[in-house]
């Protein structure tokens, strides 16, 4: 029987893995709706074992995707840009971290654990290689906002009392429901929210698209207040510093927006009743709570400033596979659950090496798109301003968060993009320059005749 399901999976899995890498915008749609059903519905317990591997359904779109993104990537060996060098590198020290942690812990530890890594991954070798002209990006964007409205549909369910969301993705487990703390959706699908509220803000007034109209920004920056996650609070104050330095214009377009989602709020406390005094005390515990950030930054010092740590294991890391076993204070019991921080997981297992690759790809396009959303806003779908804020939210909800996969492959978006502006404009300060100094040309030009 085996053998059969074999027999009639593989070759299915092929066909499946071979149309993700004909078509990254299915790869994308793909992604986004197998979240969506996990954030609504939970996802079954039950494994299937690939020897001493567990995977799930998530695991296997994953790993279609990975080889999907090798055999892209294959195919671009010979285009030399700076990202790629970046992830190149990344490829080799991640390479000889699970070989150290295979042979020291043993290949199903470092398999395991390594599936924290898969996100970043799949950015890398999938994303990467996506294709970034205009009409492509307006779909990813536009994909991304169904996305947005299915996650505010699923919260709005939950509120209303339908086994949805938090719960259903919790399985009822105790344990984890005391985690999400009465919240209807997980920090990861807020973000989603967030990173909706941008790049719609950006397209609503700088796009003029039709179906997109004024309120929707409101609904996202509303849902994404409401839904109670301050990490996900620090990205929206880091995205609202940041239109009003780079984009004064559409920021005082947040004014209506910002009142429409007062609205919304001051009327669901008019119709909940009782319930909207439950959701003013969960708010303020959200904002004064700081248990959480405790138990974090406790656990960063260990990892971190352990007495295990060498010079050979800050600078490469010590190995996938070996855990984060630690002491919680809090709780006094030994904890070896990842540390809530991509930064300190990176370093943990990576060294400052692979911490130094992972900001690269960060900071990379994010100071390219700083820099159009000063000369050429527009340069990009929707705007620069949109995918500034987008890539500042990913590195601040790394401080304290694993990023979801879906917030890392619009990180490697942004970086195709950058590489496609690279090789046909050259570096985009000089691209602006000369564009700006044209469109002053022309405009002289008219005017005199």
């Amino acid at each position: 029987m085996i053998l059969l399901v074999g027999v009639v999976t593989l070759p299915l899995g092929l066909f499946y893995t071979y149309c993700l890498y004909r078509s990254v915008l299915l790869g994308w749609i793909c992604l986004l709706a197998l979240q969506l059903y996990i954030y609504a519905f939970g996802i079954s317990l039950d494994q299937f074992n690939l020897g001493p591997i567990h995977l799930d359904v998530f695991d296997v779109l994953e790993l279609c995707l990975l080889v999907a993104g090798i055999m892209r990537t294959i195919r671009r060996l010979r285009e030399r840009n700076t990202a790629r060098i970046f992830v190149a590198a990344y490829l080799v020290f991640f390479a000889f971290s699970f070989l150290r942690g295979s042979l020291a812990h043993g290949l199903p530890a470092a398999g395991n654990e390594s599936r924290a890594y898969a996100a970043f991954l799949i950015a890398c070798l999938y994303f990467l290689t996506a294709p970034v002209d205009s009409e492509s990006v307006r779909n990813y964007v536009r994909v991304l906002l169904y996305y947005g409205l299915g996650l505010a549909l699923v919260a709005i369910l939950a509120w209303a009392g339908l086994d949805i969301g938090g719960v259903a993705y919790a399985h009822h487990d105790p344990f984890a429901l005391a985690e999400l703390a009465g919240r209807v959706l997980p920090a990861d699908p807020v973000l989603l929210i967030a990173f909706c509220f941008f790049l719609s803000l950006g397209l609503s007034y700088h796009r003029k698209h039709v179906i997109l109209s004024k309120w929707l920004p409101a609904v996202f920056l509303g849902l994404a207040v409401l839904l109670r996650h301050r990490t996900v609070w620090a990205v929206l104050v880091a995205g609202l510093v940041l239109f009003f330095t780079k984009d004064r214009a559409l920021f005082r377009h947040l004014i209506p927006a910002g009142a429409f989602a007062f609205c919304l709020i001051a009327g669901y406390a008019i119709l909940a009743g009782n319930a909207a005094q439950s959701v003013e005390a969960q708010l303020y515990d959200s904002a004064t709570n700081d248990d959480t950030w405790v138990w974090r930054v406790e656990g960063w010092q260990q990892l971190i400033l352990g007495e295990q740590q060498s010079f050979i294991s800050v600078l490469f890391g010590r190995g996938v596979g070996g855990g984060y076993g630690r002491f919680d204070p809090t709780k006094g019991l030994y904890n070896d659950a990842p540390p809530h921080s991509e930064y300190v997981t990176q370093f943990f297992n990576l060294g400052t090496t692979g911490l130094l690759l992972v900001l690269c790809l960060m900071i990379r396009p994010l100071r390219r798109f700083w820099k159009l959303s000063s000369t050429d806003m527009l340069a990009v779908e929707p705007s620069a301003a949109a995918w500034t804020a987008v890539l500042i939210g990913i590195m601040v909800y790394s401080i304290a968060y694993d990023p979801p996969v879906e917030a890392y492959a619009l990180l490697g978006i942004a970086n195709a993009m950058v590489v496609r502006r690279d090789k046909e404009t050259g570096p985009i300060s000089k691209a602006s320059r000369g564009r700006r100094l044209s469109r002053v040309y022309s405009r002289t030009l008219a005017e005199s005749e």
